[in-house]
């Protein structure tokens, strides 16, 4: 008798397993390389500023951009809000947050975070991460800059696949 359980068992386990579906899921990440450039359209205003021991403190300091690309999906205006402090040697260092409405996708916009250095010497280098909302849901960007404030970003989208059952 226990032989007859243990076979009815093994073929109860076949028939289930053959009544469910199997899927076979394959995705990938699709990369796209993008190149973009900032031009202000407002001056920096910030809501704070002070300086204590040589260092000017820069506080919740916005500013608009209008950025030309290689991908349409970051053409439009972006606001950027930055803190900063900038010290005796003409270094600074801060962080802050950009929100950007491309023309192309008036239903979608990108939202994202950064940190900067500048050097002694003036040269500027940021990261840059976002992600995109609305029709732009899935996009995500890193970047990077050295330079200055109107050098070129180079970056990438990286649209990472859904899945809907």
């Amino acid at each position: 008798m226990k032989k007859v359980w243990i076979l009815l068992s093994v073929v109860l386990m076949l028939v289930i397993s053959l009544a469910v579906p199997a899927q076979i899921v394959s995705a990938e990440v699709i990369r796209t390389d993008v190149e973009m450039n900032g031009t202000p359209t407002s001056m920096q205003v910030c809501e704070r500023q002070w300086s204590e021991g040589g260092i000017t403190h820069l506080r919740d300091c916005s500013i608009s951009l209008n950025y030309s690309s290689t991908d349409d999906r970051f053409i439009g205006s972006t606001l950027m809000v930055l803190s900063r402090n900038d010290f005796p040697d003409g270094s600074a260092r801060g962080h802050g947050s950009w929100v950007n409405h491309p023309t192309a996708y008036p239903d979608g916009h990108w939202v994202g975070t950064f940190t900067a250095s500048v050097d002694s010497s003036g040269v500027m280098r940021v990261k840059m991460r976002g992600q995109g909302y609305g029709s732009l849901d899935g996009l995500f960007f890193s970047g990077h800059l050295e330079g200055n404030m109107l050098s070129t970003i180079y970056g990438v989208i990286k649209e990472v696949p859904t899945y809907e059952p």
